[in-house]
């Protein structure tokens, strides 16, 4: 009898030691999904700027137009009007030196002189192109500095430059303007539109002493409009 008790007891150990490494209870969670990174673009989608129209026997005899083919009514006998100066924004070529980026912008500032509107003050050359944000994080703007460079024997620390804008946000079907310093850290959402304006004031003084100096010069602009995910942004002097 003690043998088989002895026998009992190794075959209970046997199977109890069988069930722990062979049959333990399982449930399984099966994950699936799919994963996506989001985009931030923003498009350069028209280009304008301004155009001053000498007209021949015209009464005025000048146009400021947004518009490079304006040909106003003349008088027959007069020579066609003709383009005296200009600013316009256009698209880097391919061929440009340094090679163009994403959305690279050509601004040309050609020939200027003080402009003043129809109550004489002065008020600065534009060159503007819009901009279509396509992307799907909100962004904001960022402006690098912008300024003029000038050539060997140039000097154009009295012309001032900056940026400014109009902007068509959410809903709205309106351009509204913005100031250069509302312009940095706006923030923008898909689908939203931002005109970037390119400003540059020729200065008008009362004495001959005064004006020569900014006549002649020659040199180049230079300039970076950034957007940033809107919470890496750190606003300018931070």
């Amino acid at each position: 009898m003690r043998k088989i008790g002895l026998l009992a007891l190794a075959l209970v150990l046997a199977l109890g030691a069988l069930g722990v490494g062979y049959a333990a209870w399982t449930d399984t969670v099966t994950i699936e999904g799919t994963v996506n990174t989001g985009t931030v673009d923003l498009v350069v989608e028209g280009y304008s700027g301004m155009w001053m129209w000498k007209i021949p026997g015209g009464d005025p005899d000048y146009k400021l137009s947004t518009n490079p083919a304006y040909e106003p009514t003349q008088v027959p006998e007069y020579p066609k009007p003709f383009i005296v100066a200009y600013s316009s924004a256009a698209q880097t070529t391919a061929g440009a030196t340094p090679a163009p980026v994403d959305d690279s912008v050509t601004v040309t500032f050609h020939n200027l002189f003080p402009l003043t509107d129809a109550a004489g003050t002065v008020i600065p050359w534009e060159a503007d192109f819009e901009c279509h944000y396509v992307g799907s994080i909100p962004v904001k703007v960022m402006l690098e500095a912008i300024e003029i460079e000038a050539d060997k024997g140039s000097n154009f620390s009295d012309l001032t430059i900056d940026i400014s804008g109009y902007t068509m946000l959410g809903e709205s079907k309106v351009w509204t303007p913005i100031t250069p310093e509302e312009l940095e850290g706006l923030q923008i959402h898909y689908c939203d539109r931002v005109r970037f304006v390119v400003n540059i004031l020729v200065p008008q003084y009362a004495t001959e002493a005064l004006n020569e100096p900014n006549m002649g010069q020659n040199g180049t602009v230079t300039g970076q409009i950034k957007v940033i995910q809107w919470n890496e942004y750190e606003a300018p002097g931070y």
